[in-house]
């Protein structure tokens, strides 16, 4: 079991990460974002929104943001490395 202040220190640092990455851009892959929904959208998630779709709505608006570049990376997917904010294998949710 991860300790409160564990969790709260592992938060910390991927803020600064993803602070400083911004501008550089990040990729995720149909893979990373299905665990993301998974994982945060589990209803007993700590500080998750409580749902798939709930978790789906914040994947969107991380992706969307216009100073963040964001790249979709996976083999044979419409739009790869073109920064297309499609999600090919979350629309199940």
């Amino acid at each position: 079991m991860i300790l409160p202040s564990m969790f709260l220190l592992i938060e910390k640092v991927a803020q600064a990460f993803f602070t400083l990455k911004k501008q550089d851009g990040w990729a995720t892959c149909p893979l990373t974002e299905n665990a993301f929904l998974r994982i945060l959208g589990h209803p007993s998630y700590p500080k998750g929104p409580g749902s798939p779709s709930a978790a789906r709505t914040l994947l969107q608006e991380f992706i969307c943001q216009p100073e963040v570049v964001h790249r979709v990376s996976w083999a044979n997917v419409p739009g790869e490395n073109t920064g297309d904010t499609e999600f090919p294998f979350a629309s199940a949710w």
